[in-house]
Order: C-alpha cells, then sequence, then structure tokens
C-alpha cells in the first residue's frame, strides 16, 4: 500500500518550500519571491522578467508599469460616504422618532432631540461632504 501512495503522490516526505527565509536559500525557492519580480508578456503569455523590454519569445515591446498612488482619493471617498452616512442617520432617526411612520416608536423622544440634535446632525453630514467634495478640487 504504501509504494502505491508513494508511486501516486511522491515523496511524503517532500517539502516544496525551505523552511525558513533566513537559512541561506535563494528568493526564488519561497512563494512570491522571484514571481514579485516577473510578470508576463501580453501578446504571447511567457513568464519574464520585470526589468524585460522586449520579449525574447514574440518580439514585441512591452509597456512600462507604473505604481499609482490612490491613497488620496480613498481618503477623500471614505469622508464624503461617512458625510452621506450621518445625513442618512439623522434622516431615518427623524422619520421614526417624529411620528412620521405609521408604526409606534418604542422610546420616548425628548423634543430638544428632534429639534436641535437631528438636524445638527444632517447638516454636519452635509457639511462634511460638501467641504470634501469642493476641497478635491
Amino acid at each position: 500500500v504504501q509504494q502505491f501512495f508513494r508511486g501516486v503522490m511522491g515523496n511524503l516526505n517532500h517539502q516544496p518550500w525551505p523552511a525558513s527565509p533566513r537559512s541561506g536559500a535563494p528568493a526564488s525557492n519561497y512563494p512570491g519571491g522571484a514571481r514579485a519580480r516577473k510578470r508576463q508578456c501580453g501578446y504571447c503569455g511567457k513568464i519574464l522578467d520585470s526589468h524585460v523590454k522586449r520579449c525574447p519569445n514574440c518580439r514585441e515591446d512591452l509597456p512600462e508599469i507604473h505604481a499609482v498612488d490612490s491613497r488620496g482619493t480613498t481618503q477623500e471617498g471614505g469622508k464624503v460616504r461617512q458625510g452621506l452616512l450621518y445625513m442618512l442617520l439623522a434622516a431615518v432617526l427623524y422619520y421614526f422618532a417624529g411620528g412620521y411612520n405609521p408604526m409606534e416608536f418604542p422610546l420616548t423622544v425628548i423634543p430638544p432631540l428632534l429639534d436641535v440634535c437631528l438636524p445638527l446632525l444632517f447638516l454636519s453630514g452635509l457639511g462634511l461632504t460638501l467641504y470634501t467634495l469642493l476641497r478635491g478640487k
């Protein structure tokens, strides 16, 4: 039975990667080590080093790869979403606590909450959204 499994599965003690990157083995033996420095030709599909400008297989020029820093746009987009969320929260709370729905709100609502706090929350969300959108331009 063991011979059968060795024939089908190969050596069961085989380790595909070295145990530690500090063991002195080259980086190409580790997952992502050498592959991180390679890319694929868009014309023929051959795997090439990242520094190659022309594919040796199909002789096509490879386009330059430029890293794009998009952290600024995601932070601004997060602030816009946060402002819109504040506006939505204030509108939903005002709808349910103000008695505009057919269901009964389970908590008693203090009138200053409806008169001051919820409109202030809505306006602060509107201000945050507008400020973020106008600051970006």
